[in-house]
């Protein structure tokens, strides 16, 4: 469902109780605020790109809503602010200058690159300049696919000069968050996350802690409950830095996520993140971070699906090629099977 004039783009699967939705936030902050250093007195958070996800009908990416209008200090502005929401951080700073209350100044336009839902496939890609002021500033671009089997690609794209810290946020409901190593989590023991890129991203979580940014969530006004929080963070002075994010529902006990070394040229390992589907095997390349000699491609998300008997299938979101080398592919772990090791 693509609701252009307010920026929002759904994604669904169905209307099932077993059903995936993605709401993927592309507009103007409170349709449209000055972006220039006159302040704004609009109803608008800075929260551009931000994912609200729901996995096999489970709610697991949630809006963490409004504290307060007059209670005063961090608990006040920290749910308006970007830090709140499912997005990206630049250097610690917001979208839009936060002056106070419901003002603002400095504010971002987004722009909306392309839209696809095919009934099996659906996909919304976009971005804004909200970083990109000044001689070092950084474009954030943020594509998001809903695939079928409930799982959910997010790949964040930060282009621009200088060195920054980057960090990607994400706001799980009320439940349990567990690291399962340095690039994968679990939540609620229901959906599994997995995270690469060319990077070194370091994890680090908060539930109930004695800020609002340490894990909280606001139901309704003057309510606040704990829920669990995933900051993803790196330092980087790359032109180009990438960041592919998987989180995948377990329609058993099993565990359907793993990345998987794929073998590249030059000392670089080269990635794919690997997820079990219904009776196949997909392997999710993302830009900048899978060697061209096993995907090749000039698309944001490519994904070659392997399936039980050997055949193979591309798929890819933008660009114009796709090209897969049949031979390093069958060299790759499988899961069904040849299951090799996906981790519990």
């Amino acid at each position: 469902m693509k609701l252009s004039s307010s920026g929002y783009y759904v994604l669904r699967s169905g209307w099932s109780d077993k059903a995936d939705y993605v709401c993927f936030d592309c507009g103007e902050q409170a349709a449209g605020m000055r972006v220039d250093n006159v302040p704004n007195s609009m109803h608008g958070h800075a929260d551009c790109l931000s994912v609200i996800a729901w996995l096999n009908g489970r709610k697991v990416l949630v809006d963490s809503g409004l504290f307060g209008y007059n209670c005063g200090g961090a608990w006040e502005d920290h749910f308006r602010e970007t830090a709140a929401h499912n997005t990206a951080m630049i250097d610690g700073n917001d979208q839009a200058k936060h002056i106070r209350k419901m003002a603002w100044s400095h504010s971002y336009r987004a722009t909306m690159e392309d839209w696809t839902h095919d009934g099996e496939h659906a996909w919304a890609v976009g971005a804004h300049d909200g970083y990109s002021r000044g001689p070092d500033g950084v474009v954030h671009r943020r594509a998001v696919w809903l695939m079928a089997d409930s799982s959910l690609l997010i790949y964040d794209e930060f282009t621009g000069s200088g060195d920054h810290e980057i960090t990607v946020n994400f706001q799980f409901a009320p439940g349990s968050l567990q690291l399962a190593g340095a690039e994968r989590a679990v939540f609620d023991e229901v959906v599994d996350l997995a995270w690469s890129g060319q990077e070194s991203w370091r994890a680090t979580t908060g539930c109930g802690g004695a800020s609002p940014e340490d894990g909280w969530i606001a139901p309704s006004l003057g309510v606040k409950q704990p829920a669990p929080r995933l900051k993803l963070t790196c330092r980087t002075s790359a032109s180009k830095t990438s960041l592919l994010t998987v989180l995948s529902a377990r329609l058993t006990s099993e565990s359907r996520v793993s990345i998987v070394e794929s073998g590249g040229e030059q000392g670089d390992p080269g990635r794919v993140v690997m997820i079990r589907t219904t009776g196949d095997t997909d392997y999710v390349a993302a830009a900048g971070i899978a060697p061209s000699r096993l995907i090749d491609t000039d698309a944001l998300l490519a994904v070659c699906k392997v399936r039980d008997d050997g055949s193979l299938e591309g798929r890819r979101l933008g660009g114009s090629y796709l090209r897969l080398n049949a031979d390093r592919i069958s060299q790759l772990p499988r899961f069904g099977p040849r299951v090799v090791g996906a981790d519990r």
